[in-house]
């Protein structure tokens, strides 16, 4: 069972001065919730630029499935539906990295133009073993087929107990390597952690602290707020 190597790779189109900048805008616009000097004394400890593994596939699929609506259900808040489509899937990433979380790699895929993918490793391998990279593309063309189901095929705009059986007729993975930069900042002795897409630098996801001084000022302020409507209540009573 041998772990997967990738087959090609795309490049970085981010230089490392541009994701340094991008982390300072980043903080600079994370609201009025964080601390007012965030983008001043936060200090940068490390940059890495790394690339991360997925497959993407192609497939076409005969979806049938069943699923509970709003529509058609009368005297009950619920009637059965069922039906049987076919389904094609494009260029869906799946994650094969324990390098990025999920919603890192949700937050900059987007970002990624695979026309611009070269031929070879980049250096890069996949962290799963081949029978878990299957049942990982399995899961998601079943979780995107359910999906897909409930936005285009059940009538209503209310569903439950959505359940579907996939058939594959045709799946074409490829392993790529997708480009990320990294970072570490530390503000006030915590360290914090941004990623940011190698590819499109408008796409960032990351921590940032919170300012208790602002919570609290706009508790009390809440709360002050309350005591003169209740007065005011009061003096009507």
């Amino acid at each position: 069972d041998p772990m997967e190597q990738t087959e090609a790779y795309l490049p970085f189109t981010v230089t490392v001065d541009q994701a340094r900048d991008t982390l300072r805008d980043w903080l600079g616009s994370q609201g009025w919730f964080r601390p007012s000097d965030l983008s001043r004394s936060a200090q940068l400890t490390q940059l890495k630029p790394l690339w991360w593994v997925a497959w993407v596939f192609d497939a076409h699929a005969l979806v049938s499935w069943t699923s509970d609506s709003n529509v058609n259900n009368r005297r009950s808040a619920w009637a059965p539906h069922a039906g049987q489509n076919v389904v094609e899937f494009d260029d869906i990433v799946v994650s094969a990295s324990r390098g990025l979380s999920q919603s890192e790699v949700q937050a900059i895929t987007p970002g990624m133009d695979l026309s611009t993918a070269q031929p070879g490793p980049s250096g890069a391998e996949a962290d799963l073993q081949r029978s878990l990279a299957r049942q990982y593309v399995t899961g998601s063309i079943q979780s995107l087929a359910a999906q897909h189901c409930t936005n285009h095929f059940v009538p209503g705009t209310r569903f439950r107990n959505t359940r579907v059986s996939v058939v594959l007729r045709r799946l074409v993975t490829r392993r790529l390597s997708f480009p990320a930069y990294v970072l570490v900042y530390r503000y006030k002795h915590e360290l914090y952690r941004v990623v940011i897409c190698g590819q499109d630098r408008r796409l960032v996801t990351g921590k940032s602290p919170i300012s208790k001084a602002k919570i609290f000022f706009v508790v009390l302020v809440l709360a002050l707020f309350a005591l003169i409507m209740l007065a005011i209540i009061a003096g009507q009573g």
